[in-house]
């Protein structure tokens, strides 16, 4: 992939994301261009050493068909590449090479993996809310306990200043002695 390609071409070759390809592309490992106001895209350039040395073509071969027959002297990635695509059928779509199904696959994956976190965290956060209202409640109930609590003392020594005020008054009736 070593010719520009417009925003959308890139994205449906590569099947990343916009957001991915904001991260790649501030990371140097995606190149951007702007000519005329439209976005071009292309896979940087990697340096490798000259025994390393992999051109993209012999990666992913135009001919989506698995490779015939292997020579001793394939680079391990191609031989690799030949693995993939002769043993995984990852999709009915014939035009995509073996390393983009791959690409398809794991984008699927982390989709699926970005939704179930998503559920995690709207979990969490509901979780979150009942706690801090059920500590609110227990909250309220504590104060509650406490008023109740200060008028029953209240009460209390209501009634025992009636009771004493009772004792007195009996007490006075009873030594009150009417006149004849």
């Amino acid at each position: 992939m070593t010719d520009w390609l417009k925003f959308k071409d890139f994205i449906n070759k590569t099947f990343y994301s916009k957001g991915e390809i904001a991260k790649l592309v501030k990371s140097g490992e995606i190149e951007a261009k702007n000519l005329q106001g439209e976005l071009y895209l292309r896979m940087a350039q990697k340096k490798t050493p000259p025994a390393m040395s992999i051109s993209p073509s012999e990666v992913l071969p135009k001919d989506p068909q698995p490779l015939a027959h292997q020579s001793t002297n394939t680079p391990i990635s191609q031989t690799t590449t030949a693995t993939i695509s002769s043993s995984t059928t990852f999709s009915s779509e014939s035009n995509l090479a073996p390393i983009e199904k791959i690409f398809e696959l794991h984008t699927k994956c982390l989709n699926a993996k970005d939704e179930a976190i998503n559920a995690y965290k709207q979990e969490n956060e509901f979780l979150k809310k009942t706690l801090l209202g059920m500590q609110e409640m227990y909250i309220q109930d504590k104060k509650m306990v406490e008023f109740l609590r200060s008028e029953l003392e209240k009460n209390q020594e209501e009634l025992e200043a009636f009771k004493k005020k009772y004792r007195l008054m009996w007490a006075k009736v009873s030594q009150f002695e009417p006149q004849k």
